[in-house]
């Protein structure tokens, strides 16, 4: 048996995560009380491993994740898979980077997280595409990037929706 790690709550949150979760394999989702920063771990005892990327597994993970959120708490979570011996091991681990984690949940205490995308269809060009063709190689590159700076502003929520944006981060994807 080891102990599934799933994600880490501010100790005072730790009340808001209801005991009818259930994790990979159909596990209770007990709390763990952290000695660094006030954190609880949230966590599952699974009997195998190493954990294969089964997507009811996955599926799992992000189901015990959301529920926390859903139930009032801001959760930092953990990559998909990672197993330790005993709730002692997770202390340890915690320990090496907990003050970092419990900062950044009190900061964001109440948040959540969120990703819009954006197709390029609906982000207005720039550029009529018979002014680009006619222009040299130099240009073409420096009026992409300029395009690029102006759909990242044009994008930009903290613009529209003012304090209720805490940070965000606009990026262009890979093009295929």
């Amino acid at each position: 048996m080891t102990v599934y790690l799933y994600g880490l709550v501010l100790g005072d949150n730790a009340h808001r995560i209801p005991a009818h979760i259930l994790g990979v394999g159909a596990a209770t989702v007990p709390v763990v009380a952290c000695d660094t920063g006030g954190l609880c771990a949230i966590v599952s005892t699974v009997e195998r491993t190493p954990l294969r990327s089964k997507l009811d597994d996955i599926l799992a993970h992000d189901h015990v994740l959301q529920s926390i959120v859903h139930h009032g708490s801001t959760a930092a979570a953990v990559r998909f898979g990672q197993v330790f011996a005993d709730d002692d091991d997770i202390r340890r681990h915690v320990a090496e980077s907990g003050g970092r984690v419990a900062r950044m949940l009190e900061a964001c205490d109440g948040c959540v997280e969120m990703r819009l995308l954006v197709t390029e269809s609906q982000v207005p060009a720039s550029q009529d595409p018979s002014v680009v063709e006619a222009m040299g190689p130099g240009r073409t590159y420096l009026e992409g990037l300029r395009s690029a700076g102006n759909r990242k502003k044009a994008l930009g929520l903290h613009a529209g929706l003012g304090r209720v944006v805490r940070a965000e981060r606009v990026e262009g994807l890979p093009s295929h």
